[in-house]
């Protein structure tokens, strides 16, 4: 699975992390950003091209975290598609 975001999410959520009180994200923050983003997304071309072979076996899925404001909240996202669900039922009559 990959966890993707927009750069203005990113931008965001360093600026929450780093300059709670900062409006803007410093230029060299962003050009680290930019070059952790390339990364990324080079990583994830060579894994989703690997994956390929294995069509059938292996599903590859990519999720915006865009929306989720939280690590709890992407939490709760990926355990309601993936956990077990349970549902009982009763037949008696």
């Amino acid at each position: 699975m990959f966890l993707t975001a927009e750069a203005s999410t990113i931008g965001l959520r360093w600026l929450a992390r780093n300059d709670p009180e900062g409006t803007e994200v410093p230029e060299d923050a962003l050009e680290s950003i930019k070059a952790d983003s390339a990364t990324n997304s080079a990583r994830r071309q060579v894994l989703g091209t690997h994956f390929e072979q294995f069509a059938g076996r292996v599903n590859c899925m990519n999720m915006n975290t865009s929306q989720c404001s939280s690590i709890e909240s992407t939490t709760k996202d990926l355990n309601n598609k993936f956990a077990p669900k349970v549902i009982l039922v009763n037949h008696e009559k």
